[in-house]
Parts: structure tokens; sequence; C-alpha cells
């Protein structure tokens, strides 16, 4: 039984991590289309958090499988077997390594999250945004100051190639920039994935040349070009399938419940103060 669920678990996480793909309609072009509605938006993404969560539980099952099958018929202790199902994840971390966009350091980070998906998220939050804040008008001089810049740092950055090549700097990727200055007198800038800025009309009060605007619109314009909504998304994957290995531990009899349930809400507390 134990060399089944290992079987099972392995050959499940194989195929749903080429399984799951977005429908025709999402295309490179089509994922940049703000007319989609809130509740069209919610439910691609709710497909795609399925298939991820599916996906985890997958991979525990995997590794939960090989340590029983070791623990049952191979060292008695279970430690091989559950060390060769975290190579597979070594194996599929390494296989994920990506540089980041526009850094000739060469270092390289965990993105297991495509560019689509992750525009879609931004799109959804566009939505709340721009349903729930007070914009100034185009022809107001704090949203002319703020597109101006805005368009000069998009015009510098790696985001401008539409050939699709993903060795290229920027991904390959050609981001529909827009700009939008909020009616707001806190001090501060938001970016959003698919390269949505906001900046709070305060921040205009403390920013009041286009130089100094363009030094806090170039660190939000470093985060889609750096990718970091889905680095920090990738590594999410971690403490998730840590919880269901502990689970289907737990359920298997290896571990005690309560040892499981202390390093599950540890790793959920985690997850909450590093992602947050």
């Amino acid at each position: 039984m134990a060399a089944a669920l290992a079987a099972t678990g392995a050959g499940s996480a194989a195929a749903l991590g080429a399984s799951w793909q977005l429908s025709p309609a999402l295309s490179k072009d089509a994922v940049h289309r703000v007319e989609w509605s809130t509740e069209q938006v919610r439910e691609l993404l709710s497909d795609y958090q399925s298939s991820r969560t599916l996906q985890n539980y997958c991979a525990a099952l995997g590794i939960v499988g090989l340590g029983l099958f070791d623990l049952a018929m191979l060292t008695y202790t279970g430690v091989f077997g559950l060390l060769i199902g975290a190579g597979g994840v070594v194996v599929y971390v390494y296989d994920n390594l990506r540089p980041v966009n526009g850094d000739d350091s060469g270092r390289l980070r965990f993105i297991d999250v495509s560019v689509p998906h992750e525009e879609l998220l931004g799109l959804l939050e566009y939505h709340n945004v721009k349903e729930e804040a007070t914009l100034m008008p185009e022809s107001s001089p704090e949203h002319q100051m703020v597109a101006r810049v805005g368009r000069r740092i998009a015009a510098a950055t790696l985001l401008n190639d539409d050939d699709g090549d993903p060795a290229a700097k920027g991904g390959g990727r050609k981001v529909q920039w827009e700009f939008h200055c909020e009616d707001k007198d806190e001090v501060n800038a938001f970016v959003l994935p698919g390269g949505k800025v906001f900046v709070c009309r305060g921040l205009l009060e403390v920013c009041q040349t286009d130089d100094e605007l363009a030094v806090v619109m170039a660190h939000e314009a470093g985060h889609v070009q750096a990718r970091h909504t889905a680095e920090r998304l990738s590594m999410a994957r971690f403490p998730s399938v840590l919880k269901s290995v502990l689970v289907l531990l737990a359920a298997a009899g290896a571990v005690p419940f309560d040892a499981a349930s202390e390093v599950i809400y540890g790793t959920v507390f985690l997850r909450y103060t590093l992602w947050r």
C-alpha cells in the first residue's frame, strides 16, 4: 500500500505540473484586457488556485508515500524515503530557478508562477482599487504629472519587448502600463502586477518635481520588472506542502497529532508574517 501511495503521489504530481493550462482566451495580449469583469477574473484565478492546491497535496502524498514505504519495507525508519521525496522537491526548485530581470549579478530565485497568472492577480486587484478609490481626473495637473513621469519610467524598463523570448532580460514581454493618481492625502505609491501604478496625491506634496517623483515610481516599476509578486507567491508553496505532509503523516499515525498541529500552526504563522 505504501508503494502504491508513493507511485500515485509522484505520478499525480508530475502529471498535474503540466496539466493545468489557461483557457485559449487567455492569450498573451488578452491578459491585459481590463474590460474583463471581476467575476471572470476571480473564476479563472479560483481554477488556478485549486490546481496549485491539488499539486501541493500530490507532492506531499509522494513524499509521505516514499517515507511510509521506507518505514515498512526498507530501512524501517522512514527517513531515507522522506529524504528521497524531499529530493524531488529540490529538483523541482532547481528546475524553476529564474534570474532576476535586468540584474546582471546572476542571482537566481525560485519562481513557478507564470506571467499570465501573476497579471491576472494584478487585474483582479486593479478592479477592486478602481471600484473603491477616488481617482484624480485625467485633466488634473496631478494626474498629468504622474502619467508624464510614468511614461518616461516605463520606456526605460526592459518590459517593452513583445518577442516572447523568456531568455531576454525582460522575459520577452510587453507590459501595458497604466498610471493613476489617487485623491488621497496618504504619502504612498504602489504598483500591481501587469504595470498598474497608483500614486497618492499626498506623495506629490513631498515629491514636487518630476525627478523626485521618478525616484519613487522607478522603485515601483522595479517590482514589476523583477516579478516580486510571483516570487513571493512561489515561496509560499513550501509552507503549504509542509503542512500537507504533516497532515498525511499524522493521519497515517507516523507522528502525533498534537506535534503536527503545533508545527502546522507555526508554519501558518510564519507564512503570514513573511508574505503578508
